[in-house]
Formats: C-alpha cells, sequence, structure tokens
C-alpha cells in the first residue's frame, strides 16, 4: 500500500498482523491487550489448572466459589493466566500436555501473567494491559447484563492476591515506571502501579517516614473537584481536605498539616472530564501532574461549611509539562485556529470528522509535497473476491444476542463493547456490512464510521513528519485505518519507503482486507502515534531502514 497517512500506539507494544480469510473479511487490526483467545498463543497456554478452586473442577466453579478464593494466596507459575468464564475469574495453571484436561470453552477469555519486567515502565504497562484486557471483558458481560461491577473489584483483588502489581509501598515522590502527564481511567488502575493507593480517599498517607514513627505525611492527593478551588491556574491547587463541614485535624487532614511542616513532596493527581464520552457523563480521566509542595495554609469561615482549611500546593519547578498539555488539547479542541505555528488547518479537506491540521515549529518547510490525502482503501485493477458475508438481523445494534449472526462469526462475543472499544486482540475482525438490519451507530460498526480523534500532523527534529492527537486515546480504542493504493511486487519501485505485502490464499484467490490501528494501551493528549513495522518475511533484495524511534526496545531496524 502507498501511504504514511496514519501511525499508530506504541512502536514497543504493538504490531501489526495481516490475515485473510475467504469469507467475510472486514477489518485485521493491532493488538490492543494481552488476551491469549486466539491463535497459537492459546496452544502453547492451555494447561490443566492446578490450584484455581482446590477440589473444584473447572466446570462447576460459581461466582460464589470465586469469593471463598479471595482470602487466599497464590504462587504464580510460568504458565499462568486468568480465567474469566462466564462471571467468574479463576487462576489457571498447567503445562502444554495437560492441555486437553483443561476443557477451555470458546467463550472463555484468558488473559496471560506476563512475567514483571525488571524496567519500571515497562512492568507499569504490562500491568495496566492485563489489567485493561480483563476489565474491558468485564464491561462488556456488564453491558449485556450478565455481570455485575462488582466482579471489577474482584479482578483486582485477584491480580493483588497473586502480587501481580508493582510498587506495592507507599513512598514519598516519583513512583518508578509512572511517567507525568500518564493518564488513567479509574483509581483502580493508579492502585495497582502504587501512584495512589487509596480507591476511596482522596488523600494518600503514610507514616513512619521520620524520626518520629507515628507522623502521618500526605505522599498523593486526587484532585477530584469535590474540595478544590475553581482556579484554572496549571500550577497552584488549593486543596480544601476531606469532610463536608468541619476539617477535624485527623488522618488525612492531619497528614497535610504534617506535609506542610515536614515540606515534603506531593504526587498530585488531577482528575478531567472524558471528552469522548456524551454530554453529561461523570466519567473522569485521571492524568499525573507530577510534585507539589503546601506553601500555605490558612482557614476560612463560610455560611454552608464551617471551619474550612485551605492548602494552597504549588508545582515544583523544572517538570515536563502536566496538565498544561491537557489544558492547551482542550483550547484547540474548541478552537483549532488558537493552535500556535499552524501551516495548514486542514489537510483532510474535509473528509475527516474533525479537522487534520499540520504543525511545523521546527523549520521553514511547508506542508508534506506530493501527498494526496485519502479516507478509502484503494484496490486499484485488483479484483476481490466477491464471498458471500454473513448477514445478521439486528434491527437496530448487535447486542451479542445467540441469533446474531455477527456474534458467530466472531466467535463467542462481539469484538467491541458498547463505546466501541475493542475487548481483546483477535487475528481477524468481522464487522457488520451493508446487508444487515441494523444501523451505522451499531456497535459492530467502529472502523466504518470512521476516526473521531482530533489529529496533528506535525514536523519532528529528525523523522519527518508524524502524528499525534489532541484527544486522550484509551486502550483499545480504534485510532485510524491504514489506507492508500494496493500495488503488487511488479509495481514496486526500489525507492518506495512503505510496503506492506497482501497475502495469497492457497487455492489463488487475493483477499485485501481493511488493516485498523487500535491503542494498545492509554496514550496522553500531544503523544507521538507510532507502530511497530515487524520484522519482512520477504526475500531480503530490500535494505532494512534505520529506525530512530528512540525506544529502548527498538530493533534498529524496520522492514
Amino acid at each position: 500500500m502507498e501511504s504514511n497517512q496514519h501511525k499508530a500506539s506504541d512502536p514497543q507494544d504493538s504490531m501489526v498482523h495481516l490475515d485473510l480469510d475467504e469469507d467475510k473479511i472486514m477489518v485485521t487490526s493491532a493488538l490492543p491487550c494481552p488476551s491469549m483467545s486466539v491463535g497459537k498463543s492459546v496452544m502453547r497456554k492451555r494447561g490443566r489448572p492446578s490450584r484455581h478452586a482446590r477440589g473444584t473442577s473447572l466446570s462447576s466453579v460459581t461466582p460464589e466459589g470465586c469469593k471463598k478464593m479471595e482470602g487466599r494466596s497464590y504462587n504464580l507459575r510460568s504458565d499462568s493466566t486468568i480465567l474469566l468464564r462466564n462471571s467468574c475469574l479463576l487462576i489457571a495453571d498447567g503445562s502444554t500436555k495437560q492441555k486437553r484436561s483443561w476443557g477451555l470453552d470458546k467463550d472463555d477469555l484468558h488473559i496471560p501473567f506476563f512475567q514483571i519486567s525488571d524496567n519500571p515502565r515497562e512492568a507499569v504497562d504490562d500491568i495496566l494491559m492485563t489489567f485493561g484486557g480483563l476489565h474491558r471483558r468485564i464491561m462488556q458481560l456488564i453491558d449485556v447484563k450478565m455481570a455485575s461491577k462488582q466482579l471489577v473489584f474482584q479482578a483486582l483483588n485477584l491480580m493483588r492476591k497473586v502480587g501481580y502489581h508493582v510498587n506495592k509501598d507507599k513512598r514519598v515522590g516519583e513512583v518508578p515506571g509512572v511517567k507525568i502527564g500518564d493518564i488513567f481511567y479509574s483509581r483502580i488502575e493508579m492502585l495497582l502501579v502504587g501512584l495512589h493507593s487509596n480507591i476511596n480517599r482522596g488523600i494518600e498517607f503514610m507514616s513512619g517516614a521520620f524520626i518520629n514513627k507515628e507522623d502521618k505525611i500526605a505522599t498523593c492527593i486526587v484532585s477530584s473537584g469535590m474540595y478544590e478551588n475553581g482556579d484554572d491556574d496549571p500550577y497552584t491547587l488549593v486543596y480544601n481536605g476531606q469532610g463536608k463541614v468541619h476539617h477535624k485535624l485527623e488522618r488525612g487532614n492531619y497528614s497535610l498539616n504534617q506535609s506542610f511542616i515536614r515540606r515534603n513532596h506531593i504526587r498530585l493527581i488531577r482528575s478531567e472530564p472524558n471528552p469522548l464520552v456524551r454530554l453529561g457523563s461523570k466519567e473522569k480521566i485521571y492524568i499525573y501532574d507530577g510534585l507539589y509542595k503546601i506553601e500555605e495554609k490558612y482557614r476560612q469561615t463560610t455560611k454552608s461549611r464551617s471551619n474550612l482549611k485551605f492548602n494552597k500546593l504549588v508545582r515544583e519547578l523544572g517538570q515536563p509539562n502536566g496538565i498544561v498539555v491537557w489544558k492547551n488539547t482542550q483550547k484547540w479542541r474548541e478552537n483549532p485556529s488558537c493552535r500556535d505555528h499552524v501551516i495548514m488547518p486542514d489537510m483532510s479537506n474535509g473528509a475527516e470528522i474533525a479537522r487534520v491540521c499540520v504543525v511545523n515549529n521546527i523549520d521553514s518547510e511547508d506542508a508534506p509535497n506530493n501527498f494526496t490525502y485519502s479516507t478509502k482503501l484503494d484496490n486499484g485493477n485488483h479484483m476481490v473476491s466477491a464471498n458471500k458475508m454473513c448477514v445478521c438481523k439486528c434491527t437496530s445494534s448487535c447486542l451479542g444476542e445467540d441469533n446474531c449472526s455477527c456474534l458467530k462469526t466472531n466467535g463467542s462475543y462481539l469484538p467491541y463493547n458498547s463505546s466501541g472499544i475493542l475487548v481483546c486482540r483477535k487475528t481477524m475482525i468481522y464487522e457488520c456490512n451493508d446487508s444487515c438490519a441494523c444501523t451505522i451507530n451499531c456497535s459492530n460498526r467502529v472502523v466504518q464510521r470512521g476516526s473521531y480523534l482530533h489529529f496533528e500532523v506535525f514536523k519532528t527534529m529528525d523523522r519527518g513528519w508524524g502524528l499525534r492527537s489532541w484527544d486522550p486515546i484509551p486502550a483499545g480504542a480504534f485510532v485510524c485505518e491504514y489506507v492508500g493504493v494496493v500495488i503488487d511486487k511488479d509495481s514496486l519501485v526500489e525507492e518506495d519507503e512503505y510496503i506492506f505485502e497482501p497475502v495469497m490464499y492457497d487455492h489463488g484467490d487475493e483477499g485485501y482486507p481493511h488493516i485498523a490501528f487500535f491503542a494498545i494501551k492509554n496514550i496522553p493528549p500531544m503523544t507521538e502515534l507510532t507502530y511497530d513495522y515487524g520484522q519482512s518475511n520477504g526475500s531480503g533484495c530490500r535494505r532494512p531502514k534505520i529506525c530512530i524511534c528512540q525506544s529502548h526496545m527498538c530493533k534498529g531496524t524496520f522492514g
């Protein structure tokens, strides 16, 4: 394909997988979560569970049985996986020799426990991707009334019981593996990586950090919007403390007072409404904004709340931008004309839902030359197989009912949840087609509707033109489709920089799936979107390209 229109996700975490099927080919995707539900990975990891519920067979375990397991601890093995069967969470162990005795069901979702990396950043990513894959499937079950939200907390308890979380001890200052600007979609995610250990309260505190072991100091604050000032200053925060009427000097409030005396660093996590959900939704995104100190304390009495204590936190100098980036992109989304260094207001010329501006604050180069923006896959003169596609009879949207043909074609459950998030990685995704009775708003037409993200093409220092988003992108979200003109080897010239080879069927027919990119993890705004080209299966006549992505896991070359 000729195109370098969009890039997606993170170079060390995603890959493009092109697979073809002779029936109903719609989408093939990058890999958004570490699921073990398809392909050879399943064959490697299947096995009989030896400790998922002692004295109980796998098929007879109930949700009540799972609750009894919460009080136990587990020692993970190299072949351990999380197994989600119906609405029950299990730990499954076993070798490939025992896989036939496991009784694996097509409806099961199983996610492997990766060995936690010695690299703090990789460890945080692995933890979040494992929980994210499990959480997306649970939310899909909740959407169709097959599970309750309590299952999310069971998943948290399970991961903690097996020790699958990092930075377990409270600490003052930075948390290894967590960067300023990182975004989280729940407090559970922050707990699993050790950023904030209290799900229900805004103040995390610890004792024993000083000579007086009874002293409690605040180590982290989550700004939820309940007790804070309305000031928009991105470098300060006036935090009112805990308590609706009187701020008693105890627990969290006492720790704030001691932190003012000790002048220790406090991590600040700000919360903002999720810009990608419907208006009126209370869904929040948490943004880690770096280290602050309490510089001032004062008391104020009001008619509605008396004896209020205010703590003014000031951001430490020399840190990377955090909430400032969020505030800027929020302004640009509302008014794109206020973005600096724009050399082209809309590269798509109205073809995309949101404008794609081109920004250059590096040099005087104009917008990319010899580039025709396209949103459609052009198969050229190639004949596309006309194999008949399955048709569903769902009236408005596919909900995962047993009689839905799209459900059966995709396996045991639909690929997306009700929010359009990819639940787990699949070799091939089958979306509804024009012959289906459902509308374009069907939850199984995510790629067809196009991307809703506000993209920006920008000039880099040493890599030409890059792509980033003004919006936060949650793990599993559709980013963009890789489009362009499909060319064969006969049309390939040596100077072409990017090429993806179509795969031939063994009977000689060619198939042309759509290649869609999905986020493998939460991506903050203004993060360059990249993907791993993988290793070429070609004849080796083309020289590999030098890669300068600067990832610590970079192979050095691609192609």
